[in-house]
């Protein structure tokens, strides 16, 4: 799994939204849960989710986390898969 590209849209503040792309290296087709995790000096602050379904092998997907919680300030997000099954 390739997760890369990853931008926050500042504008959109209702709800606050990731940007970012995902490529299956994996042999078989993906549904996954992804979660951006919104940190300041270190803390959590906030995070994000967003589901992919039927990401096939070798395919690479513009993808978008959300979230109403919209923290205050952040300084770094980190994205990760939260939970998948093989499709």
């Amino acid at each position: 799994m390739i997760l890369a590209n990853f931008n926050v849209n500042l504008k959109s503040r209702s709800p606050l939204v990731v940007h970012g792309e995902i490529t299956n290296r994996e042999p078989s087709a993906l549904t996954l849960v992804l979660k951006g995790t919104f940190y300041l000096d270190r803390r959590i602050v906030g995070s994000a989710t967003g589901t992919i379904f039927g990401l096939a092998k070798d395919e690479q997907r513009a993808f978008e986390l959300r979230t109403w919680d919209i923290p205050d300030e952040f300084d770094k997000v980190h994205v990760h898969v939260d939970n998948g099954m093989r499709d």
